[in-house]
């Protein structure tokens, strides 16, 4: 078994592993292009099986997929092919002839410095802002290593979290991150450990963004070579397994590092790379939890299945409105990765046409006003009455008046109803102020949201939880339909974790 394999991971099986470097081009520019194609060439869509065939026959990414998948990417997206006065397909977007370095995560210093301006416009307190310089070394260079290891010494994975911890505890970043991103880094992607019976004494990772990082070797074993040993094993086995040419990112300080990335054939990259974080602020009464949808178009759910469990779930995720056909798939990954399900709550999904939304009539009464909130209001109130008041509801209502579209209804300058179009599409929050029920406030904002939707070209959907029944009446009497069900799942926050 290769070292590092993630076939030992808790039953997860990993197809594949890749990194792509992602190419930017200002639409002013591709305006500009000249489109006008040689004789005997036309331009058109390919939209033919035998052409997706042959296509998806030259693609450098085939034997991680399939031909279906080159199929639903042709249909559902743009594409272009260049086809002979025979409709010969001649060419496709399709070229992988670089050896572009694995960056995702890593960034030059032109887009960490627009991601400065950008955080700084939002006011976002960025805690950490480093670069350290980038070493590569081709994988023709790295499948040569000798990897042969001492009698004493034995290389593998890393397993145990007493490691995880041993490797954070002399981690020069440590202060920045926590051992439970050791621990991730190790379960997820390539590590080597040397061991010297059942005693790490050196030891690598590969971080997600490709490059190898926090090398260190126990001190009491320092000028043995188990340094130079681990990184070599490590750099074979992205060189065989992965046919990646190797990245290690190591700060300019680390004079030990530089020297013994240098002695193996490792060159200094001519960019710096950066990392920034921004600062989280926990606090025991801002349970701020994720908001996710999860879903799939596969009829095969594994893939699904297999990223549900690789979630950190330690700051808690809110799933909204889950299909049925994927809420078995939710709740066993949770089981599976030892996720505390805090709440699990099955919806009933409306839905009422454009053409109908549009007819409705949403002019107010006399004394009130239709309006949307802003920042500058008092959110409390909508956050205290809210459908699932809990403490995460400030900042999410916060969220949602800042990003999405929605309506309240003020009577005198004073809110008396409201409703959301949530992130997922589907209108929510409806609530009138108790003391001015029965007045159809509710209606109101209902049918002033459903309209601007509609305006927009969308039909109008909405999720009623079954115990709710004024909004099941409200719905049904503006005309909306039952279509099915779906379901809305909270997973517990684990503290301890997430103040790491």
């Amino acid at each position: 078994m290769a070292v590092g394999s993630l076939k030992e991971l808790k039953n997860v099986e990993v197809h594949h592993e890749d990194y792509t470097m992602l190419y930017i081009l200002p639409k002013e520019k591709a305006l500009e292009f000249d489109l006008q194609p040689p004789k005997k060439i036309r331009l058109k869509p390919i939209n033919k099986f035998s052409d997706y065939k042959k296509a998806f026959g030259l693609w450098s990414a085939r034997k991680q997929n399939s031909i279906e998948f080159f199929e639903r990417v042709a249909k559902y997206n743009p594409n272009v092919g260049a086809f002979l006065e025979d409709n010969t397909l001649v060419s496709f977007f399709e070229k992988n002839d670089r050896k572009d370095l694995p960056l995702l995560k890593s960034l030059y210093a032109r887009v960490a410095t627009t991601l400065r301006t950008a955080l700084k416009q939002k006011n976002v307190e960025v805690s950490v802002d480093v670069s350290n310089r980038m070493y590569t070394l081709p994988k023709e260079k790295a499948v040569e290593f000798d990897v042969q290891s001492p009698k004493e010494i034995c290389l593998k994975p890393i397993t145990k979290f007493s490691d995880y911890e041993k490797a954070y505890e002399v981690w020069p970043s440590r202060k920045i991150s926590s051992v439970k991103l050791i621990e991730r880094v190790a379960k997820y992607n390539p590590n080597v450990g040397a061991f010297l019976d059942d005693t790490m004494v050196s030891w690598v990772f590969r971080f997600p963004s490709g490059l190898l990082m926090a090398l260190q070797t126990d001190e009491k074993y320092f000028g043995k070579g188990y340094g130079q040993l681990v990184v070599k094993a490590i750099s074979k086995q992205v060189a065989c397994d992965w046919g990646h040419d190797i990245c290690a990112g190591i700060f300019d300080q680390n004079v030990a590092s530089k020297s013994l990335f240098g002695k193996l054939g490792f060159k200094p990259a001519p960019e710096k790379v950066h990392w920034l974080s921004t600062r989280k602020t926990w606090t025991d009464q801002e349970d701020d939890r994720n908001r996710a949808y999860a879903d799939t178009l596969n009829p095969s759910h594994d893939n699904l299945f297999r990223l549900l469990q690789l979630i950190d779930y330690s700051t808690g995720y809110r799933f909204l409105g889950i299909r049925p056909e994927i809420h078995p798939i939710l709740v066993e990954a949770l089981r599976n990765a030892n996720v505390e399900i805090m709440s699990d709550n099955v919806a009933i999904l409306y839905h009422l046409p454009k053409e109908e939304a549009l007819k409705f009539n949403v002019i107010p009464p006399e004394h009130v006003k239709l309006r949307s909130l802003t920042e500058m209001d008092d959110l409390e109130e909508v956050s205290k009455m809210w459908l699932h008041q809990d403490s995460c509801a400030v900042p999410y209502v916060h969220r949602l008046v800042k990003y999405n579209t929605q309506v309240d209804a003020f009577h005198n300058n004073t809110l008396v109803a409201w409703i959301f179009r949530l992130p997922i599409g589907l209108l929510g929050g409806l609530k009138t102020d108790k003391n001015h029920l029965g007045r159809g406030y509710g209606s109101l904002v209902t049918r002033a949201l459903s309209k601007m939707i509609a305006e927009l070209g969308d039909d109008i959907y909405s999720a009623v939880f079954l115990d709710n029944t004024p909004s099941h009446s409200l719905f049904k009497k503006l005309g909306f339909k039952p279509i099915g069900e779906v379901y809305f799942v909270a997973t517990k926050i684990n503290w301890t974790l997430a103040h790491e």
